[in-house]
């Protein structure tokens, strides 16, 4: 018979598995309410959309918040409405796995790559990474535009700024190999250059909706989990 000490161990053990499982699901659901897409207006404030369907965003607040959120996404038709954050060349990746508040969190902030930060959105391709998360929030919604259905019905980013408001139109959309994959630049010496890269981004794109050269791109990048163990979907916008 077991005696009544590795019972009470027994019991002991399982009650301690179960105080870790509640705190993992507690630390879980924590992290979904804290990173789920913010309210533009804050946290308590409603929200009204212009006639183009952009959101009125409190930039006072968020910049009270943190004053690395720099621009707001919004795209109509995918749960995509958030706040964009600068990151910076001291810690390029802290947004990946910090929140729009700051705290630590695996879901992360869309954030602006830190190469970006001298000229922000007026870089010749700006690049912003988001979390593609198993909840389908954050920037998970972007991996689906390979579909070229999908990107039809849905190819419209709103980008706003303070005092500046932009409607974007996706022109493509790409699977990359994020391990040995150079697409991502953010610098060109001229528009030749950047004429001639992104010319080559149309050329092995998974999705064409329009292959004509922008004066400025913007890049969103998310995980997908399709061909590579360490893959990426790059949507392409521009006005």
């Amino acid at each position: 018979m077991i005696s009544h000490k590795v019972k009470s161990r027994i019991a002991m053990g399982i009650c301690g598995i179960l105080l870790v499982a509640a705190g993992i699901l507690g630390f879980t659901l924590w992290s979904m309410e804290q990173a789920g897409n913010p309210s533009p207006g804050g946290e308590t404030q409603e929200v009204s959309l212009d006639p183009y369907g952009f959101p009125e965003v409190d930039w006072e607040y968020w910049k009270s918040v943190n004053p690395d959120v720099i621009a707001w996404v919004t795209v109509p038709g995918t749960n995509i409405n958030s706040p964009i954050v600068q990151a910076h060349s001291s810690d390029p990746e802290y947004y990946l796995h910090h929140d729009v508040y700051g705290k630590y969190n695996v879901y992360g902030c869309p954030y602006l790559d830190a190469k970006c930060i001298d000229k922000g959105f007026e870089s010749q391709n700006s690049v912003v990474f988001g979390h593609h998360m198993n909840d389908q929030t954050v920037f998970s919604a972007f991996s689906k535009f390979t579909d070229k259905s999908f990107a039809q019905d849905n190819g419209k980013v709103l980008l706003q700024m303070p005092g500046e408001k932009h409607i974007l139109s996706v022109k493509l959309a790409d699977v990359i190999n994020a391990a040995n994959d150079k697409s991502k630049r953010t610098g060109f010496t001229d528009d030749a250059d950047f004429a001639k890269w992104y010319g080559e981004r149309v050329d092995t794109a998974d999705m064409v909706l329009d292959a004509a050269v922008p004066s400025r791109n913007v890049t969103f990048v998310t995980c997908s989990y399709n061909r590579f163990k360490n893959e990426r979907t790059l949507v392409f916008a521009s006005e």
